[in-house]
């Protein structure tokens, strides 16, 4: 009777084991909230690979590191736009540091990809990690080495409902957005016009015009220092047609002359009303890594609709 109870909890066991390696989630994705299924998780096995992760994602690396030893994982080189670490010595994990002689544990490091400058691009951005003593000399091999590959694609964002404006804000400075004739383009921008400050137009062409200017917040007409919310708000219908692709500089200054203390800067592409999404892009042949739009140009690659998918998907720069 006992054999065929021991039996039976063995093979309960063994079931319980199969389903948990069946359920196992693919190396490089996490579960839980929408920001965490946008992160990237590199670990070991991972030495050598490319990867690819959304623009705000987080990269978590992990790598087993035992601090008895000595041994401590070290950023060696990056890329400039994707920088360094948010705590550029990692996060030591585990039992090594007070814990059992020879205990191992991992070292984490979390890249942040929300900054302004690291822009969604077919381009790779190589990291290489060295495990070495930090007291020894560079001229002493590290024990172990690290290389991985990020490339940046642009998040997907939930279609706005009919009508409703593109919203731009400050982590948006740059972007190249696209709206349709008569939808509101509208940027939000951090001011404190108690002081003297606010936002004003430096450069925009004749036909996208000027905004309509208001204010969120109790910065004006309120206590000096207090700051909101500058409002900038475009229209894009009306009888100048506005169908085509527009750029727009702001600057943070006292007065409209006033020498910039910060700048903003976007491109709008406006398309009809009856212009259809297209149905397939591709991206240009592998000989062709710079695209002259230098006017006059008929070049279709320089077409607005194109160039902001090329430029969130293929390794191509463009000249203007």
């Amino acid at each position: 009777m006992r054999k065929v109870i021991f039996t039976v909890l063995a093979l309960s066991f063994a079931t319980l084991v199969g389903c948990a390696a069946d359920s196992e989630d693919t190396a490089g994705n996490e579960t839980g909230s929408e920001d965490e299924l946008r992160s990237l998780k590199i670990d070991d096995d991972d030495n050598g690979k490319t990867f690819t992760v959304e623009k705000g994602g987080d990269v978590k690396v992990a790598l087993s590191s035992n601090a008895t030893t000595g041994y401590k994982w070290k950023v060696v080189s990056t890329t400039r736009t994707f920088g360094y670490p948010t705590n550029r010595d990692g996060q030591y994990q585990g039992p090594g540091a007070g814990g059992p002689v020879g205990g191992g544990g991992s070292t984490l490091f979390v890249w942040k990809t929300n900054s302004p400058l690291l822009r969604p691009s077919g381009t790779a951005h190589t990291v290489k990690l060295e495990y070495r003593r930090p007291f020894e000399p560079d001229s002493v091999a590290p024990a172990k080495t690290f290389t991985f590959k990020i490339k940046i694609k642009q998040g997907a964002e939930p279609a706005p409902e009919p009508g409703s404006p593109v919203v731009l804000k400050q982590a948006d400075d740059g972007k190249t957005v696209r709206a349709k004739a008569g939808q509101d383009v509208v940027v939000k921008l951090a001011a404190t016009p108690s002081a003297g400050y606010n936002w004003h137009v430096e450069s925009t062409n004749r036909t996208f015009g000027y905004p309509e200017k208001s204010f969120e917040g109790g910065g004006a007409g309120g206590p000096v220092g207090a700051g909101g919310t500058t409002v900038l708000t475009w229209k894009t219908g009306g009888p100048l047609p506005m169908i085509g692709s527009h750029t727009v500089k702001l600057k943070y200054s006292r007065g409209e002359n006033g020498a910039a203390e910060k700048q903003f800067s976007f491109t709008v592409n406006i398309v009809a009303v009856t212009d259809e999404e297209p149905a397939e892009f591709a991206c240009p042949p592998e000989t062709v890594r710079t695209i002259n739009c230098m006017p006059p140009t008929t070049n279709p690659y320089c077409k607005g609709d194109f160039r902001s998918w090329a430029q969130d998907n293929c390794d191509v720069s463009y000249l203007d």
